[in-house]
């Protein structure tokens, strides 16, 4: 038996006629792979100094899928180069427009948009090529060839990149040669975006219309399907309906999880479905059409299940970008299951049509997922501000310490939320003071000063979270810190030790032995008295000093209006003098990590850089 090897020739030839059929895409994956190495060689990752390289990076993302999408239209149209040359320049125009509208500071939304978007264009890809001349066989042939060609190219991306990784480390291990840990994510990236884009697109038929008159079905995709699949969806659909039984008979409402999964059971059942599509009317297969249309009856009374529990929700606290994503993927199914259940001339094209369609709206306009959630949160903050009397003639009056805790979580909450995705530039106008000038001023004293926290200050309210106020045991967490780049400064000190002691036991003793040239101190964090560090030297007390009255004086000093949160605190604020006549201890606090427990302050570990002198320079040498 002779085995065909495939030469180095061949390889280039097939990368060459992917490159001459899908250029802008594999462009797109060139640009998307190199600007992943760039960010992966950057020595700290800075969300405003990278904007530009992570913007490029997400628009070639969606560019690759949406100019194999051009592709497929211009192909099986048949239009002259010179059209096909004009379809290209509007794509990238499209492109670009993206790149340069979209600002990627309100980070959250700009994510949420990418990720929608990739899957409206994926969406796009699955039925661009029928858009003109729909044939439901090809459609779904199209699909399949889609599918088992993105496992495969799945599989052999990972292969390879374990194969390569593992050839790299013993080059590493064997011959001492030291690698740097990036070499591997250079590796993954050419190998996941180049690697695999070509790979994908090589096995793609060059005319797809040829898939029209193509009715071979894998026996392996209905035994995944029918012994895989919807055995999962039938045990989606048990737990869904024992729950439905079960809020009626105790007449309660649903709870918000059961969105999530009942549009898994969507999911999977409409998938399964389509797997097994073709071969629907097969005289072995008539059950296929009867659990068809039981699948579709019964998902009905779920649909109205996820109503409630987003109404619910909705209710309560307003729509977000996930709240406004479930009601309009509640409308589709219920769209989709009126379709299937009464249409006699079902097309399956309008699934990934419809939900494409659907998505696009969804990211853009004013009735997009992120003007409605920031105008209903804004609502609902000015409501909560009105109720307490916070918003008077259209102006912010500071609380004078009247507010329940309940109502200034709520308002922490949605000052947090729009902070996270939207700014406040729409809430300007409740404010005297020029927020953007008050941001810069807080933040050129800490950079790393949180604006929810400023807005809040100026509202006179604390930043807490609900589940701070649901009993007055609950725990609340602090942890600050000094950047990394911060120096210390040892003249006049003669010794120099790094400490690190962390417990998360609720009481504890932390016991550390420092050895000098000639002396040995025992370092001692004590959490059973009162968070002390002792200092003791041959058996006896040395000195020792308090840490509660040194965090609480942080958190006063940095204006910090909770403990619940980390922060980064100027260094000259985490150096304690401690003077005694033996020593001269400069204590230097890296970080300081710990919980406040019904008021009570527990620290539960500290890194501390400890400079020791001797007096009148007796050094013990």
């Amino acid at each position: 038996m002779k085995i065909k090897l495939v030469s180095l020739n061949q390889l280039f030839f097939s990368a060459k006629e992917v490159f001459l059929r899908f250029p802008l895409a594999v462009i797109a994956s060139f640009v998307a792979a190199v600007t992943a190495m760039i960010l992966v060689e950057q020595k700290s990752f800075d969300l405003e100094n990278s904007d530009y390289l992570i913007k490029l990076f997400l628009t070639s993302f969606l560019a690759l899928p949406f100019f194999i999408s051009v592709e497929f239209i211009t192909e099986t149209i048949s239009i002259d180069k010179r059209l096909k040359i004009i379809f290209h320049i509007i794509g990238l125009i499209l492109v670009f427009l993206y790149y340069w509208t979209f600002d990627i500071k309100i980070q959250a939304a700009y994510f949420i948009r990418t990720y929608v978007l990739s899957i409206a264009l994926h969406l796009f890809v699955a039925y661009s090529p029928y858009i003109s001349n729909y044939n439901e066989n090809g459609f779904w042939q199209f699909n399949k060839t889609l599918f088992l060609r993105f496992l495969l190219s799945v599989l052999y991306s990972v292969v390879l990149f374990s194969g390569l990784s593992i050839a790299i480390l013993a080059i590493d291990k064997l011959f001492d040669i030291k690698v740097s840990e990036k070499v591997y994510a250079h590796l993954w990236i050419l190998i996941s975006i180049i690697f695999n884009t070509f790979f994908f697109l090589a096995g793609i038929p060059k005319n797809v219309r040829e898939l029209d008159t193509d009715y071979s079905y894998p026996k392996g995709l209905k035994i995944f399907t029918q012994f895989v699949l919807l055995p999962l969806v039938t045990v989606y659909l048990i737990i869904l309906y024992l729950y439905l039984i079960k809020i009626i008979l105790s007449w309660e409402l649903p709870r918000g999880w059961v969105s999530f999964l009942v549009m898994s059971f969507s999911v999977f059942g409409i998938f399964s479905l389509l797997m097994i599509y073709p071969i629907k009317d097969n005289e072995e297969n008539k059950w296929i059409n009867i659990y068809s249309r039981w699948y579709f009856r019964l998902l009905f009374p779920l649909i109205l299940l996820t109503a409630v529990a987003v109404y619910v929700r909705v209710s309560n606290y307003g729509i977000t970008e996930y709240r406004y994503f479930l009601i309009v993927l509640t409308l589709w199914l219920f769209v989709i299951d009126v379709y299937f259940l009464f249409s006699k001339n079902k097309k399956i094209i309008l699934i990934p049509f419809s939900l494409s369609i659907i998505a696009i709206l969804s990211v853009f306009g004013p009735l997009s997922a992120f003007s409605i959630s920031e105008r209903s949160q804004i609502k609902r903050l000015e409501k909560l501000l009105l109720e307490n009397n916070l918003l008077q003639n259209g102006k912010i009056v500071p609380a004078k310490g009247n507010i329940s805790r309940k109502a200034e979580a709520e308002i922490a909450s949605i000052i947090r939320y729009l902070d996270n995705n939207y700014g406040f530039k729409n809430i300007q106008k409740w404010f005297d003071k020029d927020l953007e000038k008050l941001f810069a001023e807080k933040k050129s004293l800490d950079k790393y000063t949180n604006e929810a926290d400023i807005i809040l200050k100026e509202m006179g309210l604390q930043n807490i979270y609900e589940w701070e106020i649901n009993d007055e045991s609950s725990v609340k967490y602090f942890s600050f810190f000094v950047s990394n780049d911060s120096s210390i400064q040892i003249n006049g000190f003669d010794e120099i030790v790094e400490i690190s002691a962390y417990s998360y036991e609720k009481e504890s003793m932390i016991t550390k032995q420092i050895i000098l040239n000639k002396d040995t101190l025992k370092f001692t964090l004590n959490t059973l008295k009162d968070n002390y560090i002792f200092f003791d030297a041959k058996d006896k007390k040395v000195t020792e000093f308090g840490i509660n009255s040194f965090v609480k004086e942080i958190k006063e000093k940095t204006d910090s209006s909770s403990y619940s949160e980390t922060r980064n605190i100027p260094s000259n604020m985490m150096y304690k003098d401690i003077k005694t006549e033996s020593y001269h201890f400069k204590l230097f606090f890296k970080s300081i990590q710990g919980q406040i427990r019904n008021d009570s302050i527990i620290v539960q570990g500290i890194d501390v850089v400890l400079l020791i002198a001797y007096p009148n320079g007796d050094r013990k040498d």
